[in-house]
């Protein structure tokens, strides 16, 4: 009786939120898993769409999906019945430690919140997930908890996103993974002129499926800097530059370029983790090396609470270790080198004969 009172109260959220003056509807996606969007503020549906490299009109224009789970954006602070929802799930009494992070789980709900922001998800087909805060917050610190909590909605449904390109090429597909500036754009776009096929060159979110990890891109969008542009393309893209965090880059649709494939899953291979150094070398990495960096590059998107926490966040990946290779790659400043790194990963079994030519798995496209 209490659950069905819950469930109703709920509805009436989701209801109430539609009626809205200033609600807006979209989609999201972040690979191949998309979330029906369902927010009283544009603003909240515009701070997801800037954090997770997706435009407004991209968002709003795209038609909604048939059995996808619905993510309800509250501004203002969480209503009463959700407030009530969520503190069902904790002890009476527990509090929110300043820049901290808690979560709880019970009857088929999961909650996590920071100081800022309240997350609610009912299991279901499909799931309902709810996220609360307040749009009148500074900008900056409302798109830092929107962040966590979005990261822990990922990883609450097995998947993680990643500062990492992807591409598929000589029967493999490779993940490049590192922060801005390493040249993650350059040798996944230069690999997919040597024949591949790019996933996306700069974000995407691996999953956890019940066998395997897959891949999947989250843009059609590549930016280039000139110097990528000058080494790639025969002559200037007619493509007007923006200002992206301070550097000049041209934000085009990798389909112009080269054969792109975002939005589906592929089953992971291999790992590099790119740095800029003075000569071109690929180093083997002992697979506890791997896993510690990707720890490293993931650390950031998650707030842990305790050793419970923790320990998920290390078998997600111990267990995806497990399954791939992993390379240290050094890049020279001489981009020409990148060939060598082309001419390595276009032989199948040139690294390792450990598993065959895979097709991406599913149907999934985001159109």
């Amino acid at each position: 009786m209490v659950g069905a009172m819950r469930a109703a109260a709920l509805s009436s959220i989701a209801r109430d939120l539609r009626r809205a003056p200033g609600a807006s509807l979209g989609v999201l996606s972040f690979g191949s898993w998309a979330l029906n969007v369902e927010s009283s503020s544009a603003v909240l549906r515009d701070d997801l769409t800037l954090l997770f490299r997706q435009t407004s009109d991209e968002v709003a224009a795209a038609a909604p999906r048939r059995g996808a789970p619905t993510l309800h954006l509250l501004a203002g602070g969480a209503p009463a019945e959700l407030e009530a929802a969520i503190d069902g799930v904790f002890p009476a009494g527990t509090a929110i430690p300043a820049d901290g992070f808690i979560e709880g789980r019970a009857r088929g709900r999961a909650v996590f919140c920071t100081e800022m922001v309240r997350v609610l998800i009912v299991a279901g087909r499909p799931a309902m997930i709810y996220i609360a805060t307040d749009a009148a917050l500074p900008a900056y610190q409302r798109r830092v908890h929107l962040t966590v909590a979005m990261n822990a909605v990922l990883f609450h449904f097995r998947r993680v996103l990643l500062h990492a390109g992807a591409v598929q090429l000589g029967g493999r597909v490779h993940l490049f993974v590192g922060d801005r500036g390493v040249g993650k754009t350059t040798v996944t776009l230069r690999l997919a002129a040597a024949g591949g096929t790019l996933l996306c060159d700069d974000h995407v979110v691996i999953q956890r499926g019940r066998r395997h990890f897959t891949v999947s891109g989250c843009s059609a969008q590549v930016r280039l800097a000139a110097d990528t542009e000058r080494f790639l393309c025969a002559r200037p893209l007619r493509v007007a530059a923006q200002d992206f965090a301070g550097v000049l880059k041209k934000d085009v649709d990798a389909g112009a370029l080269c054969a792109s494939r975002p939005f589906r899953d592929y089953r992971v291979d291999a790992v590099y983790f790119p740095r800029l150094g003075t000569r071109f070398q690929l180093r083997p990495m002992l697979r506890h090396e791997g896993m510690a960096a990707l720890l490293r590059q993931w650390r950031s998107a998650l707030r842990f609470r305790d050793a419970v926490q923790f320990e998920r966040c290390l078998d997600f990946f111990a267990a995806c270790a497990a399954q791939v290779d992993f390379f240290e790659l050094e890049l020279s400043p001489r981009l020409a080198d990148l060939d060598h790194l082309a001419d390595r990963l276009s032989v199948p079994g040139s690294l390792t004969e450990r598993r065959p030519y895979r097709r991406p798995i599913g149907p999934t496209t985001r159109r």
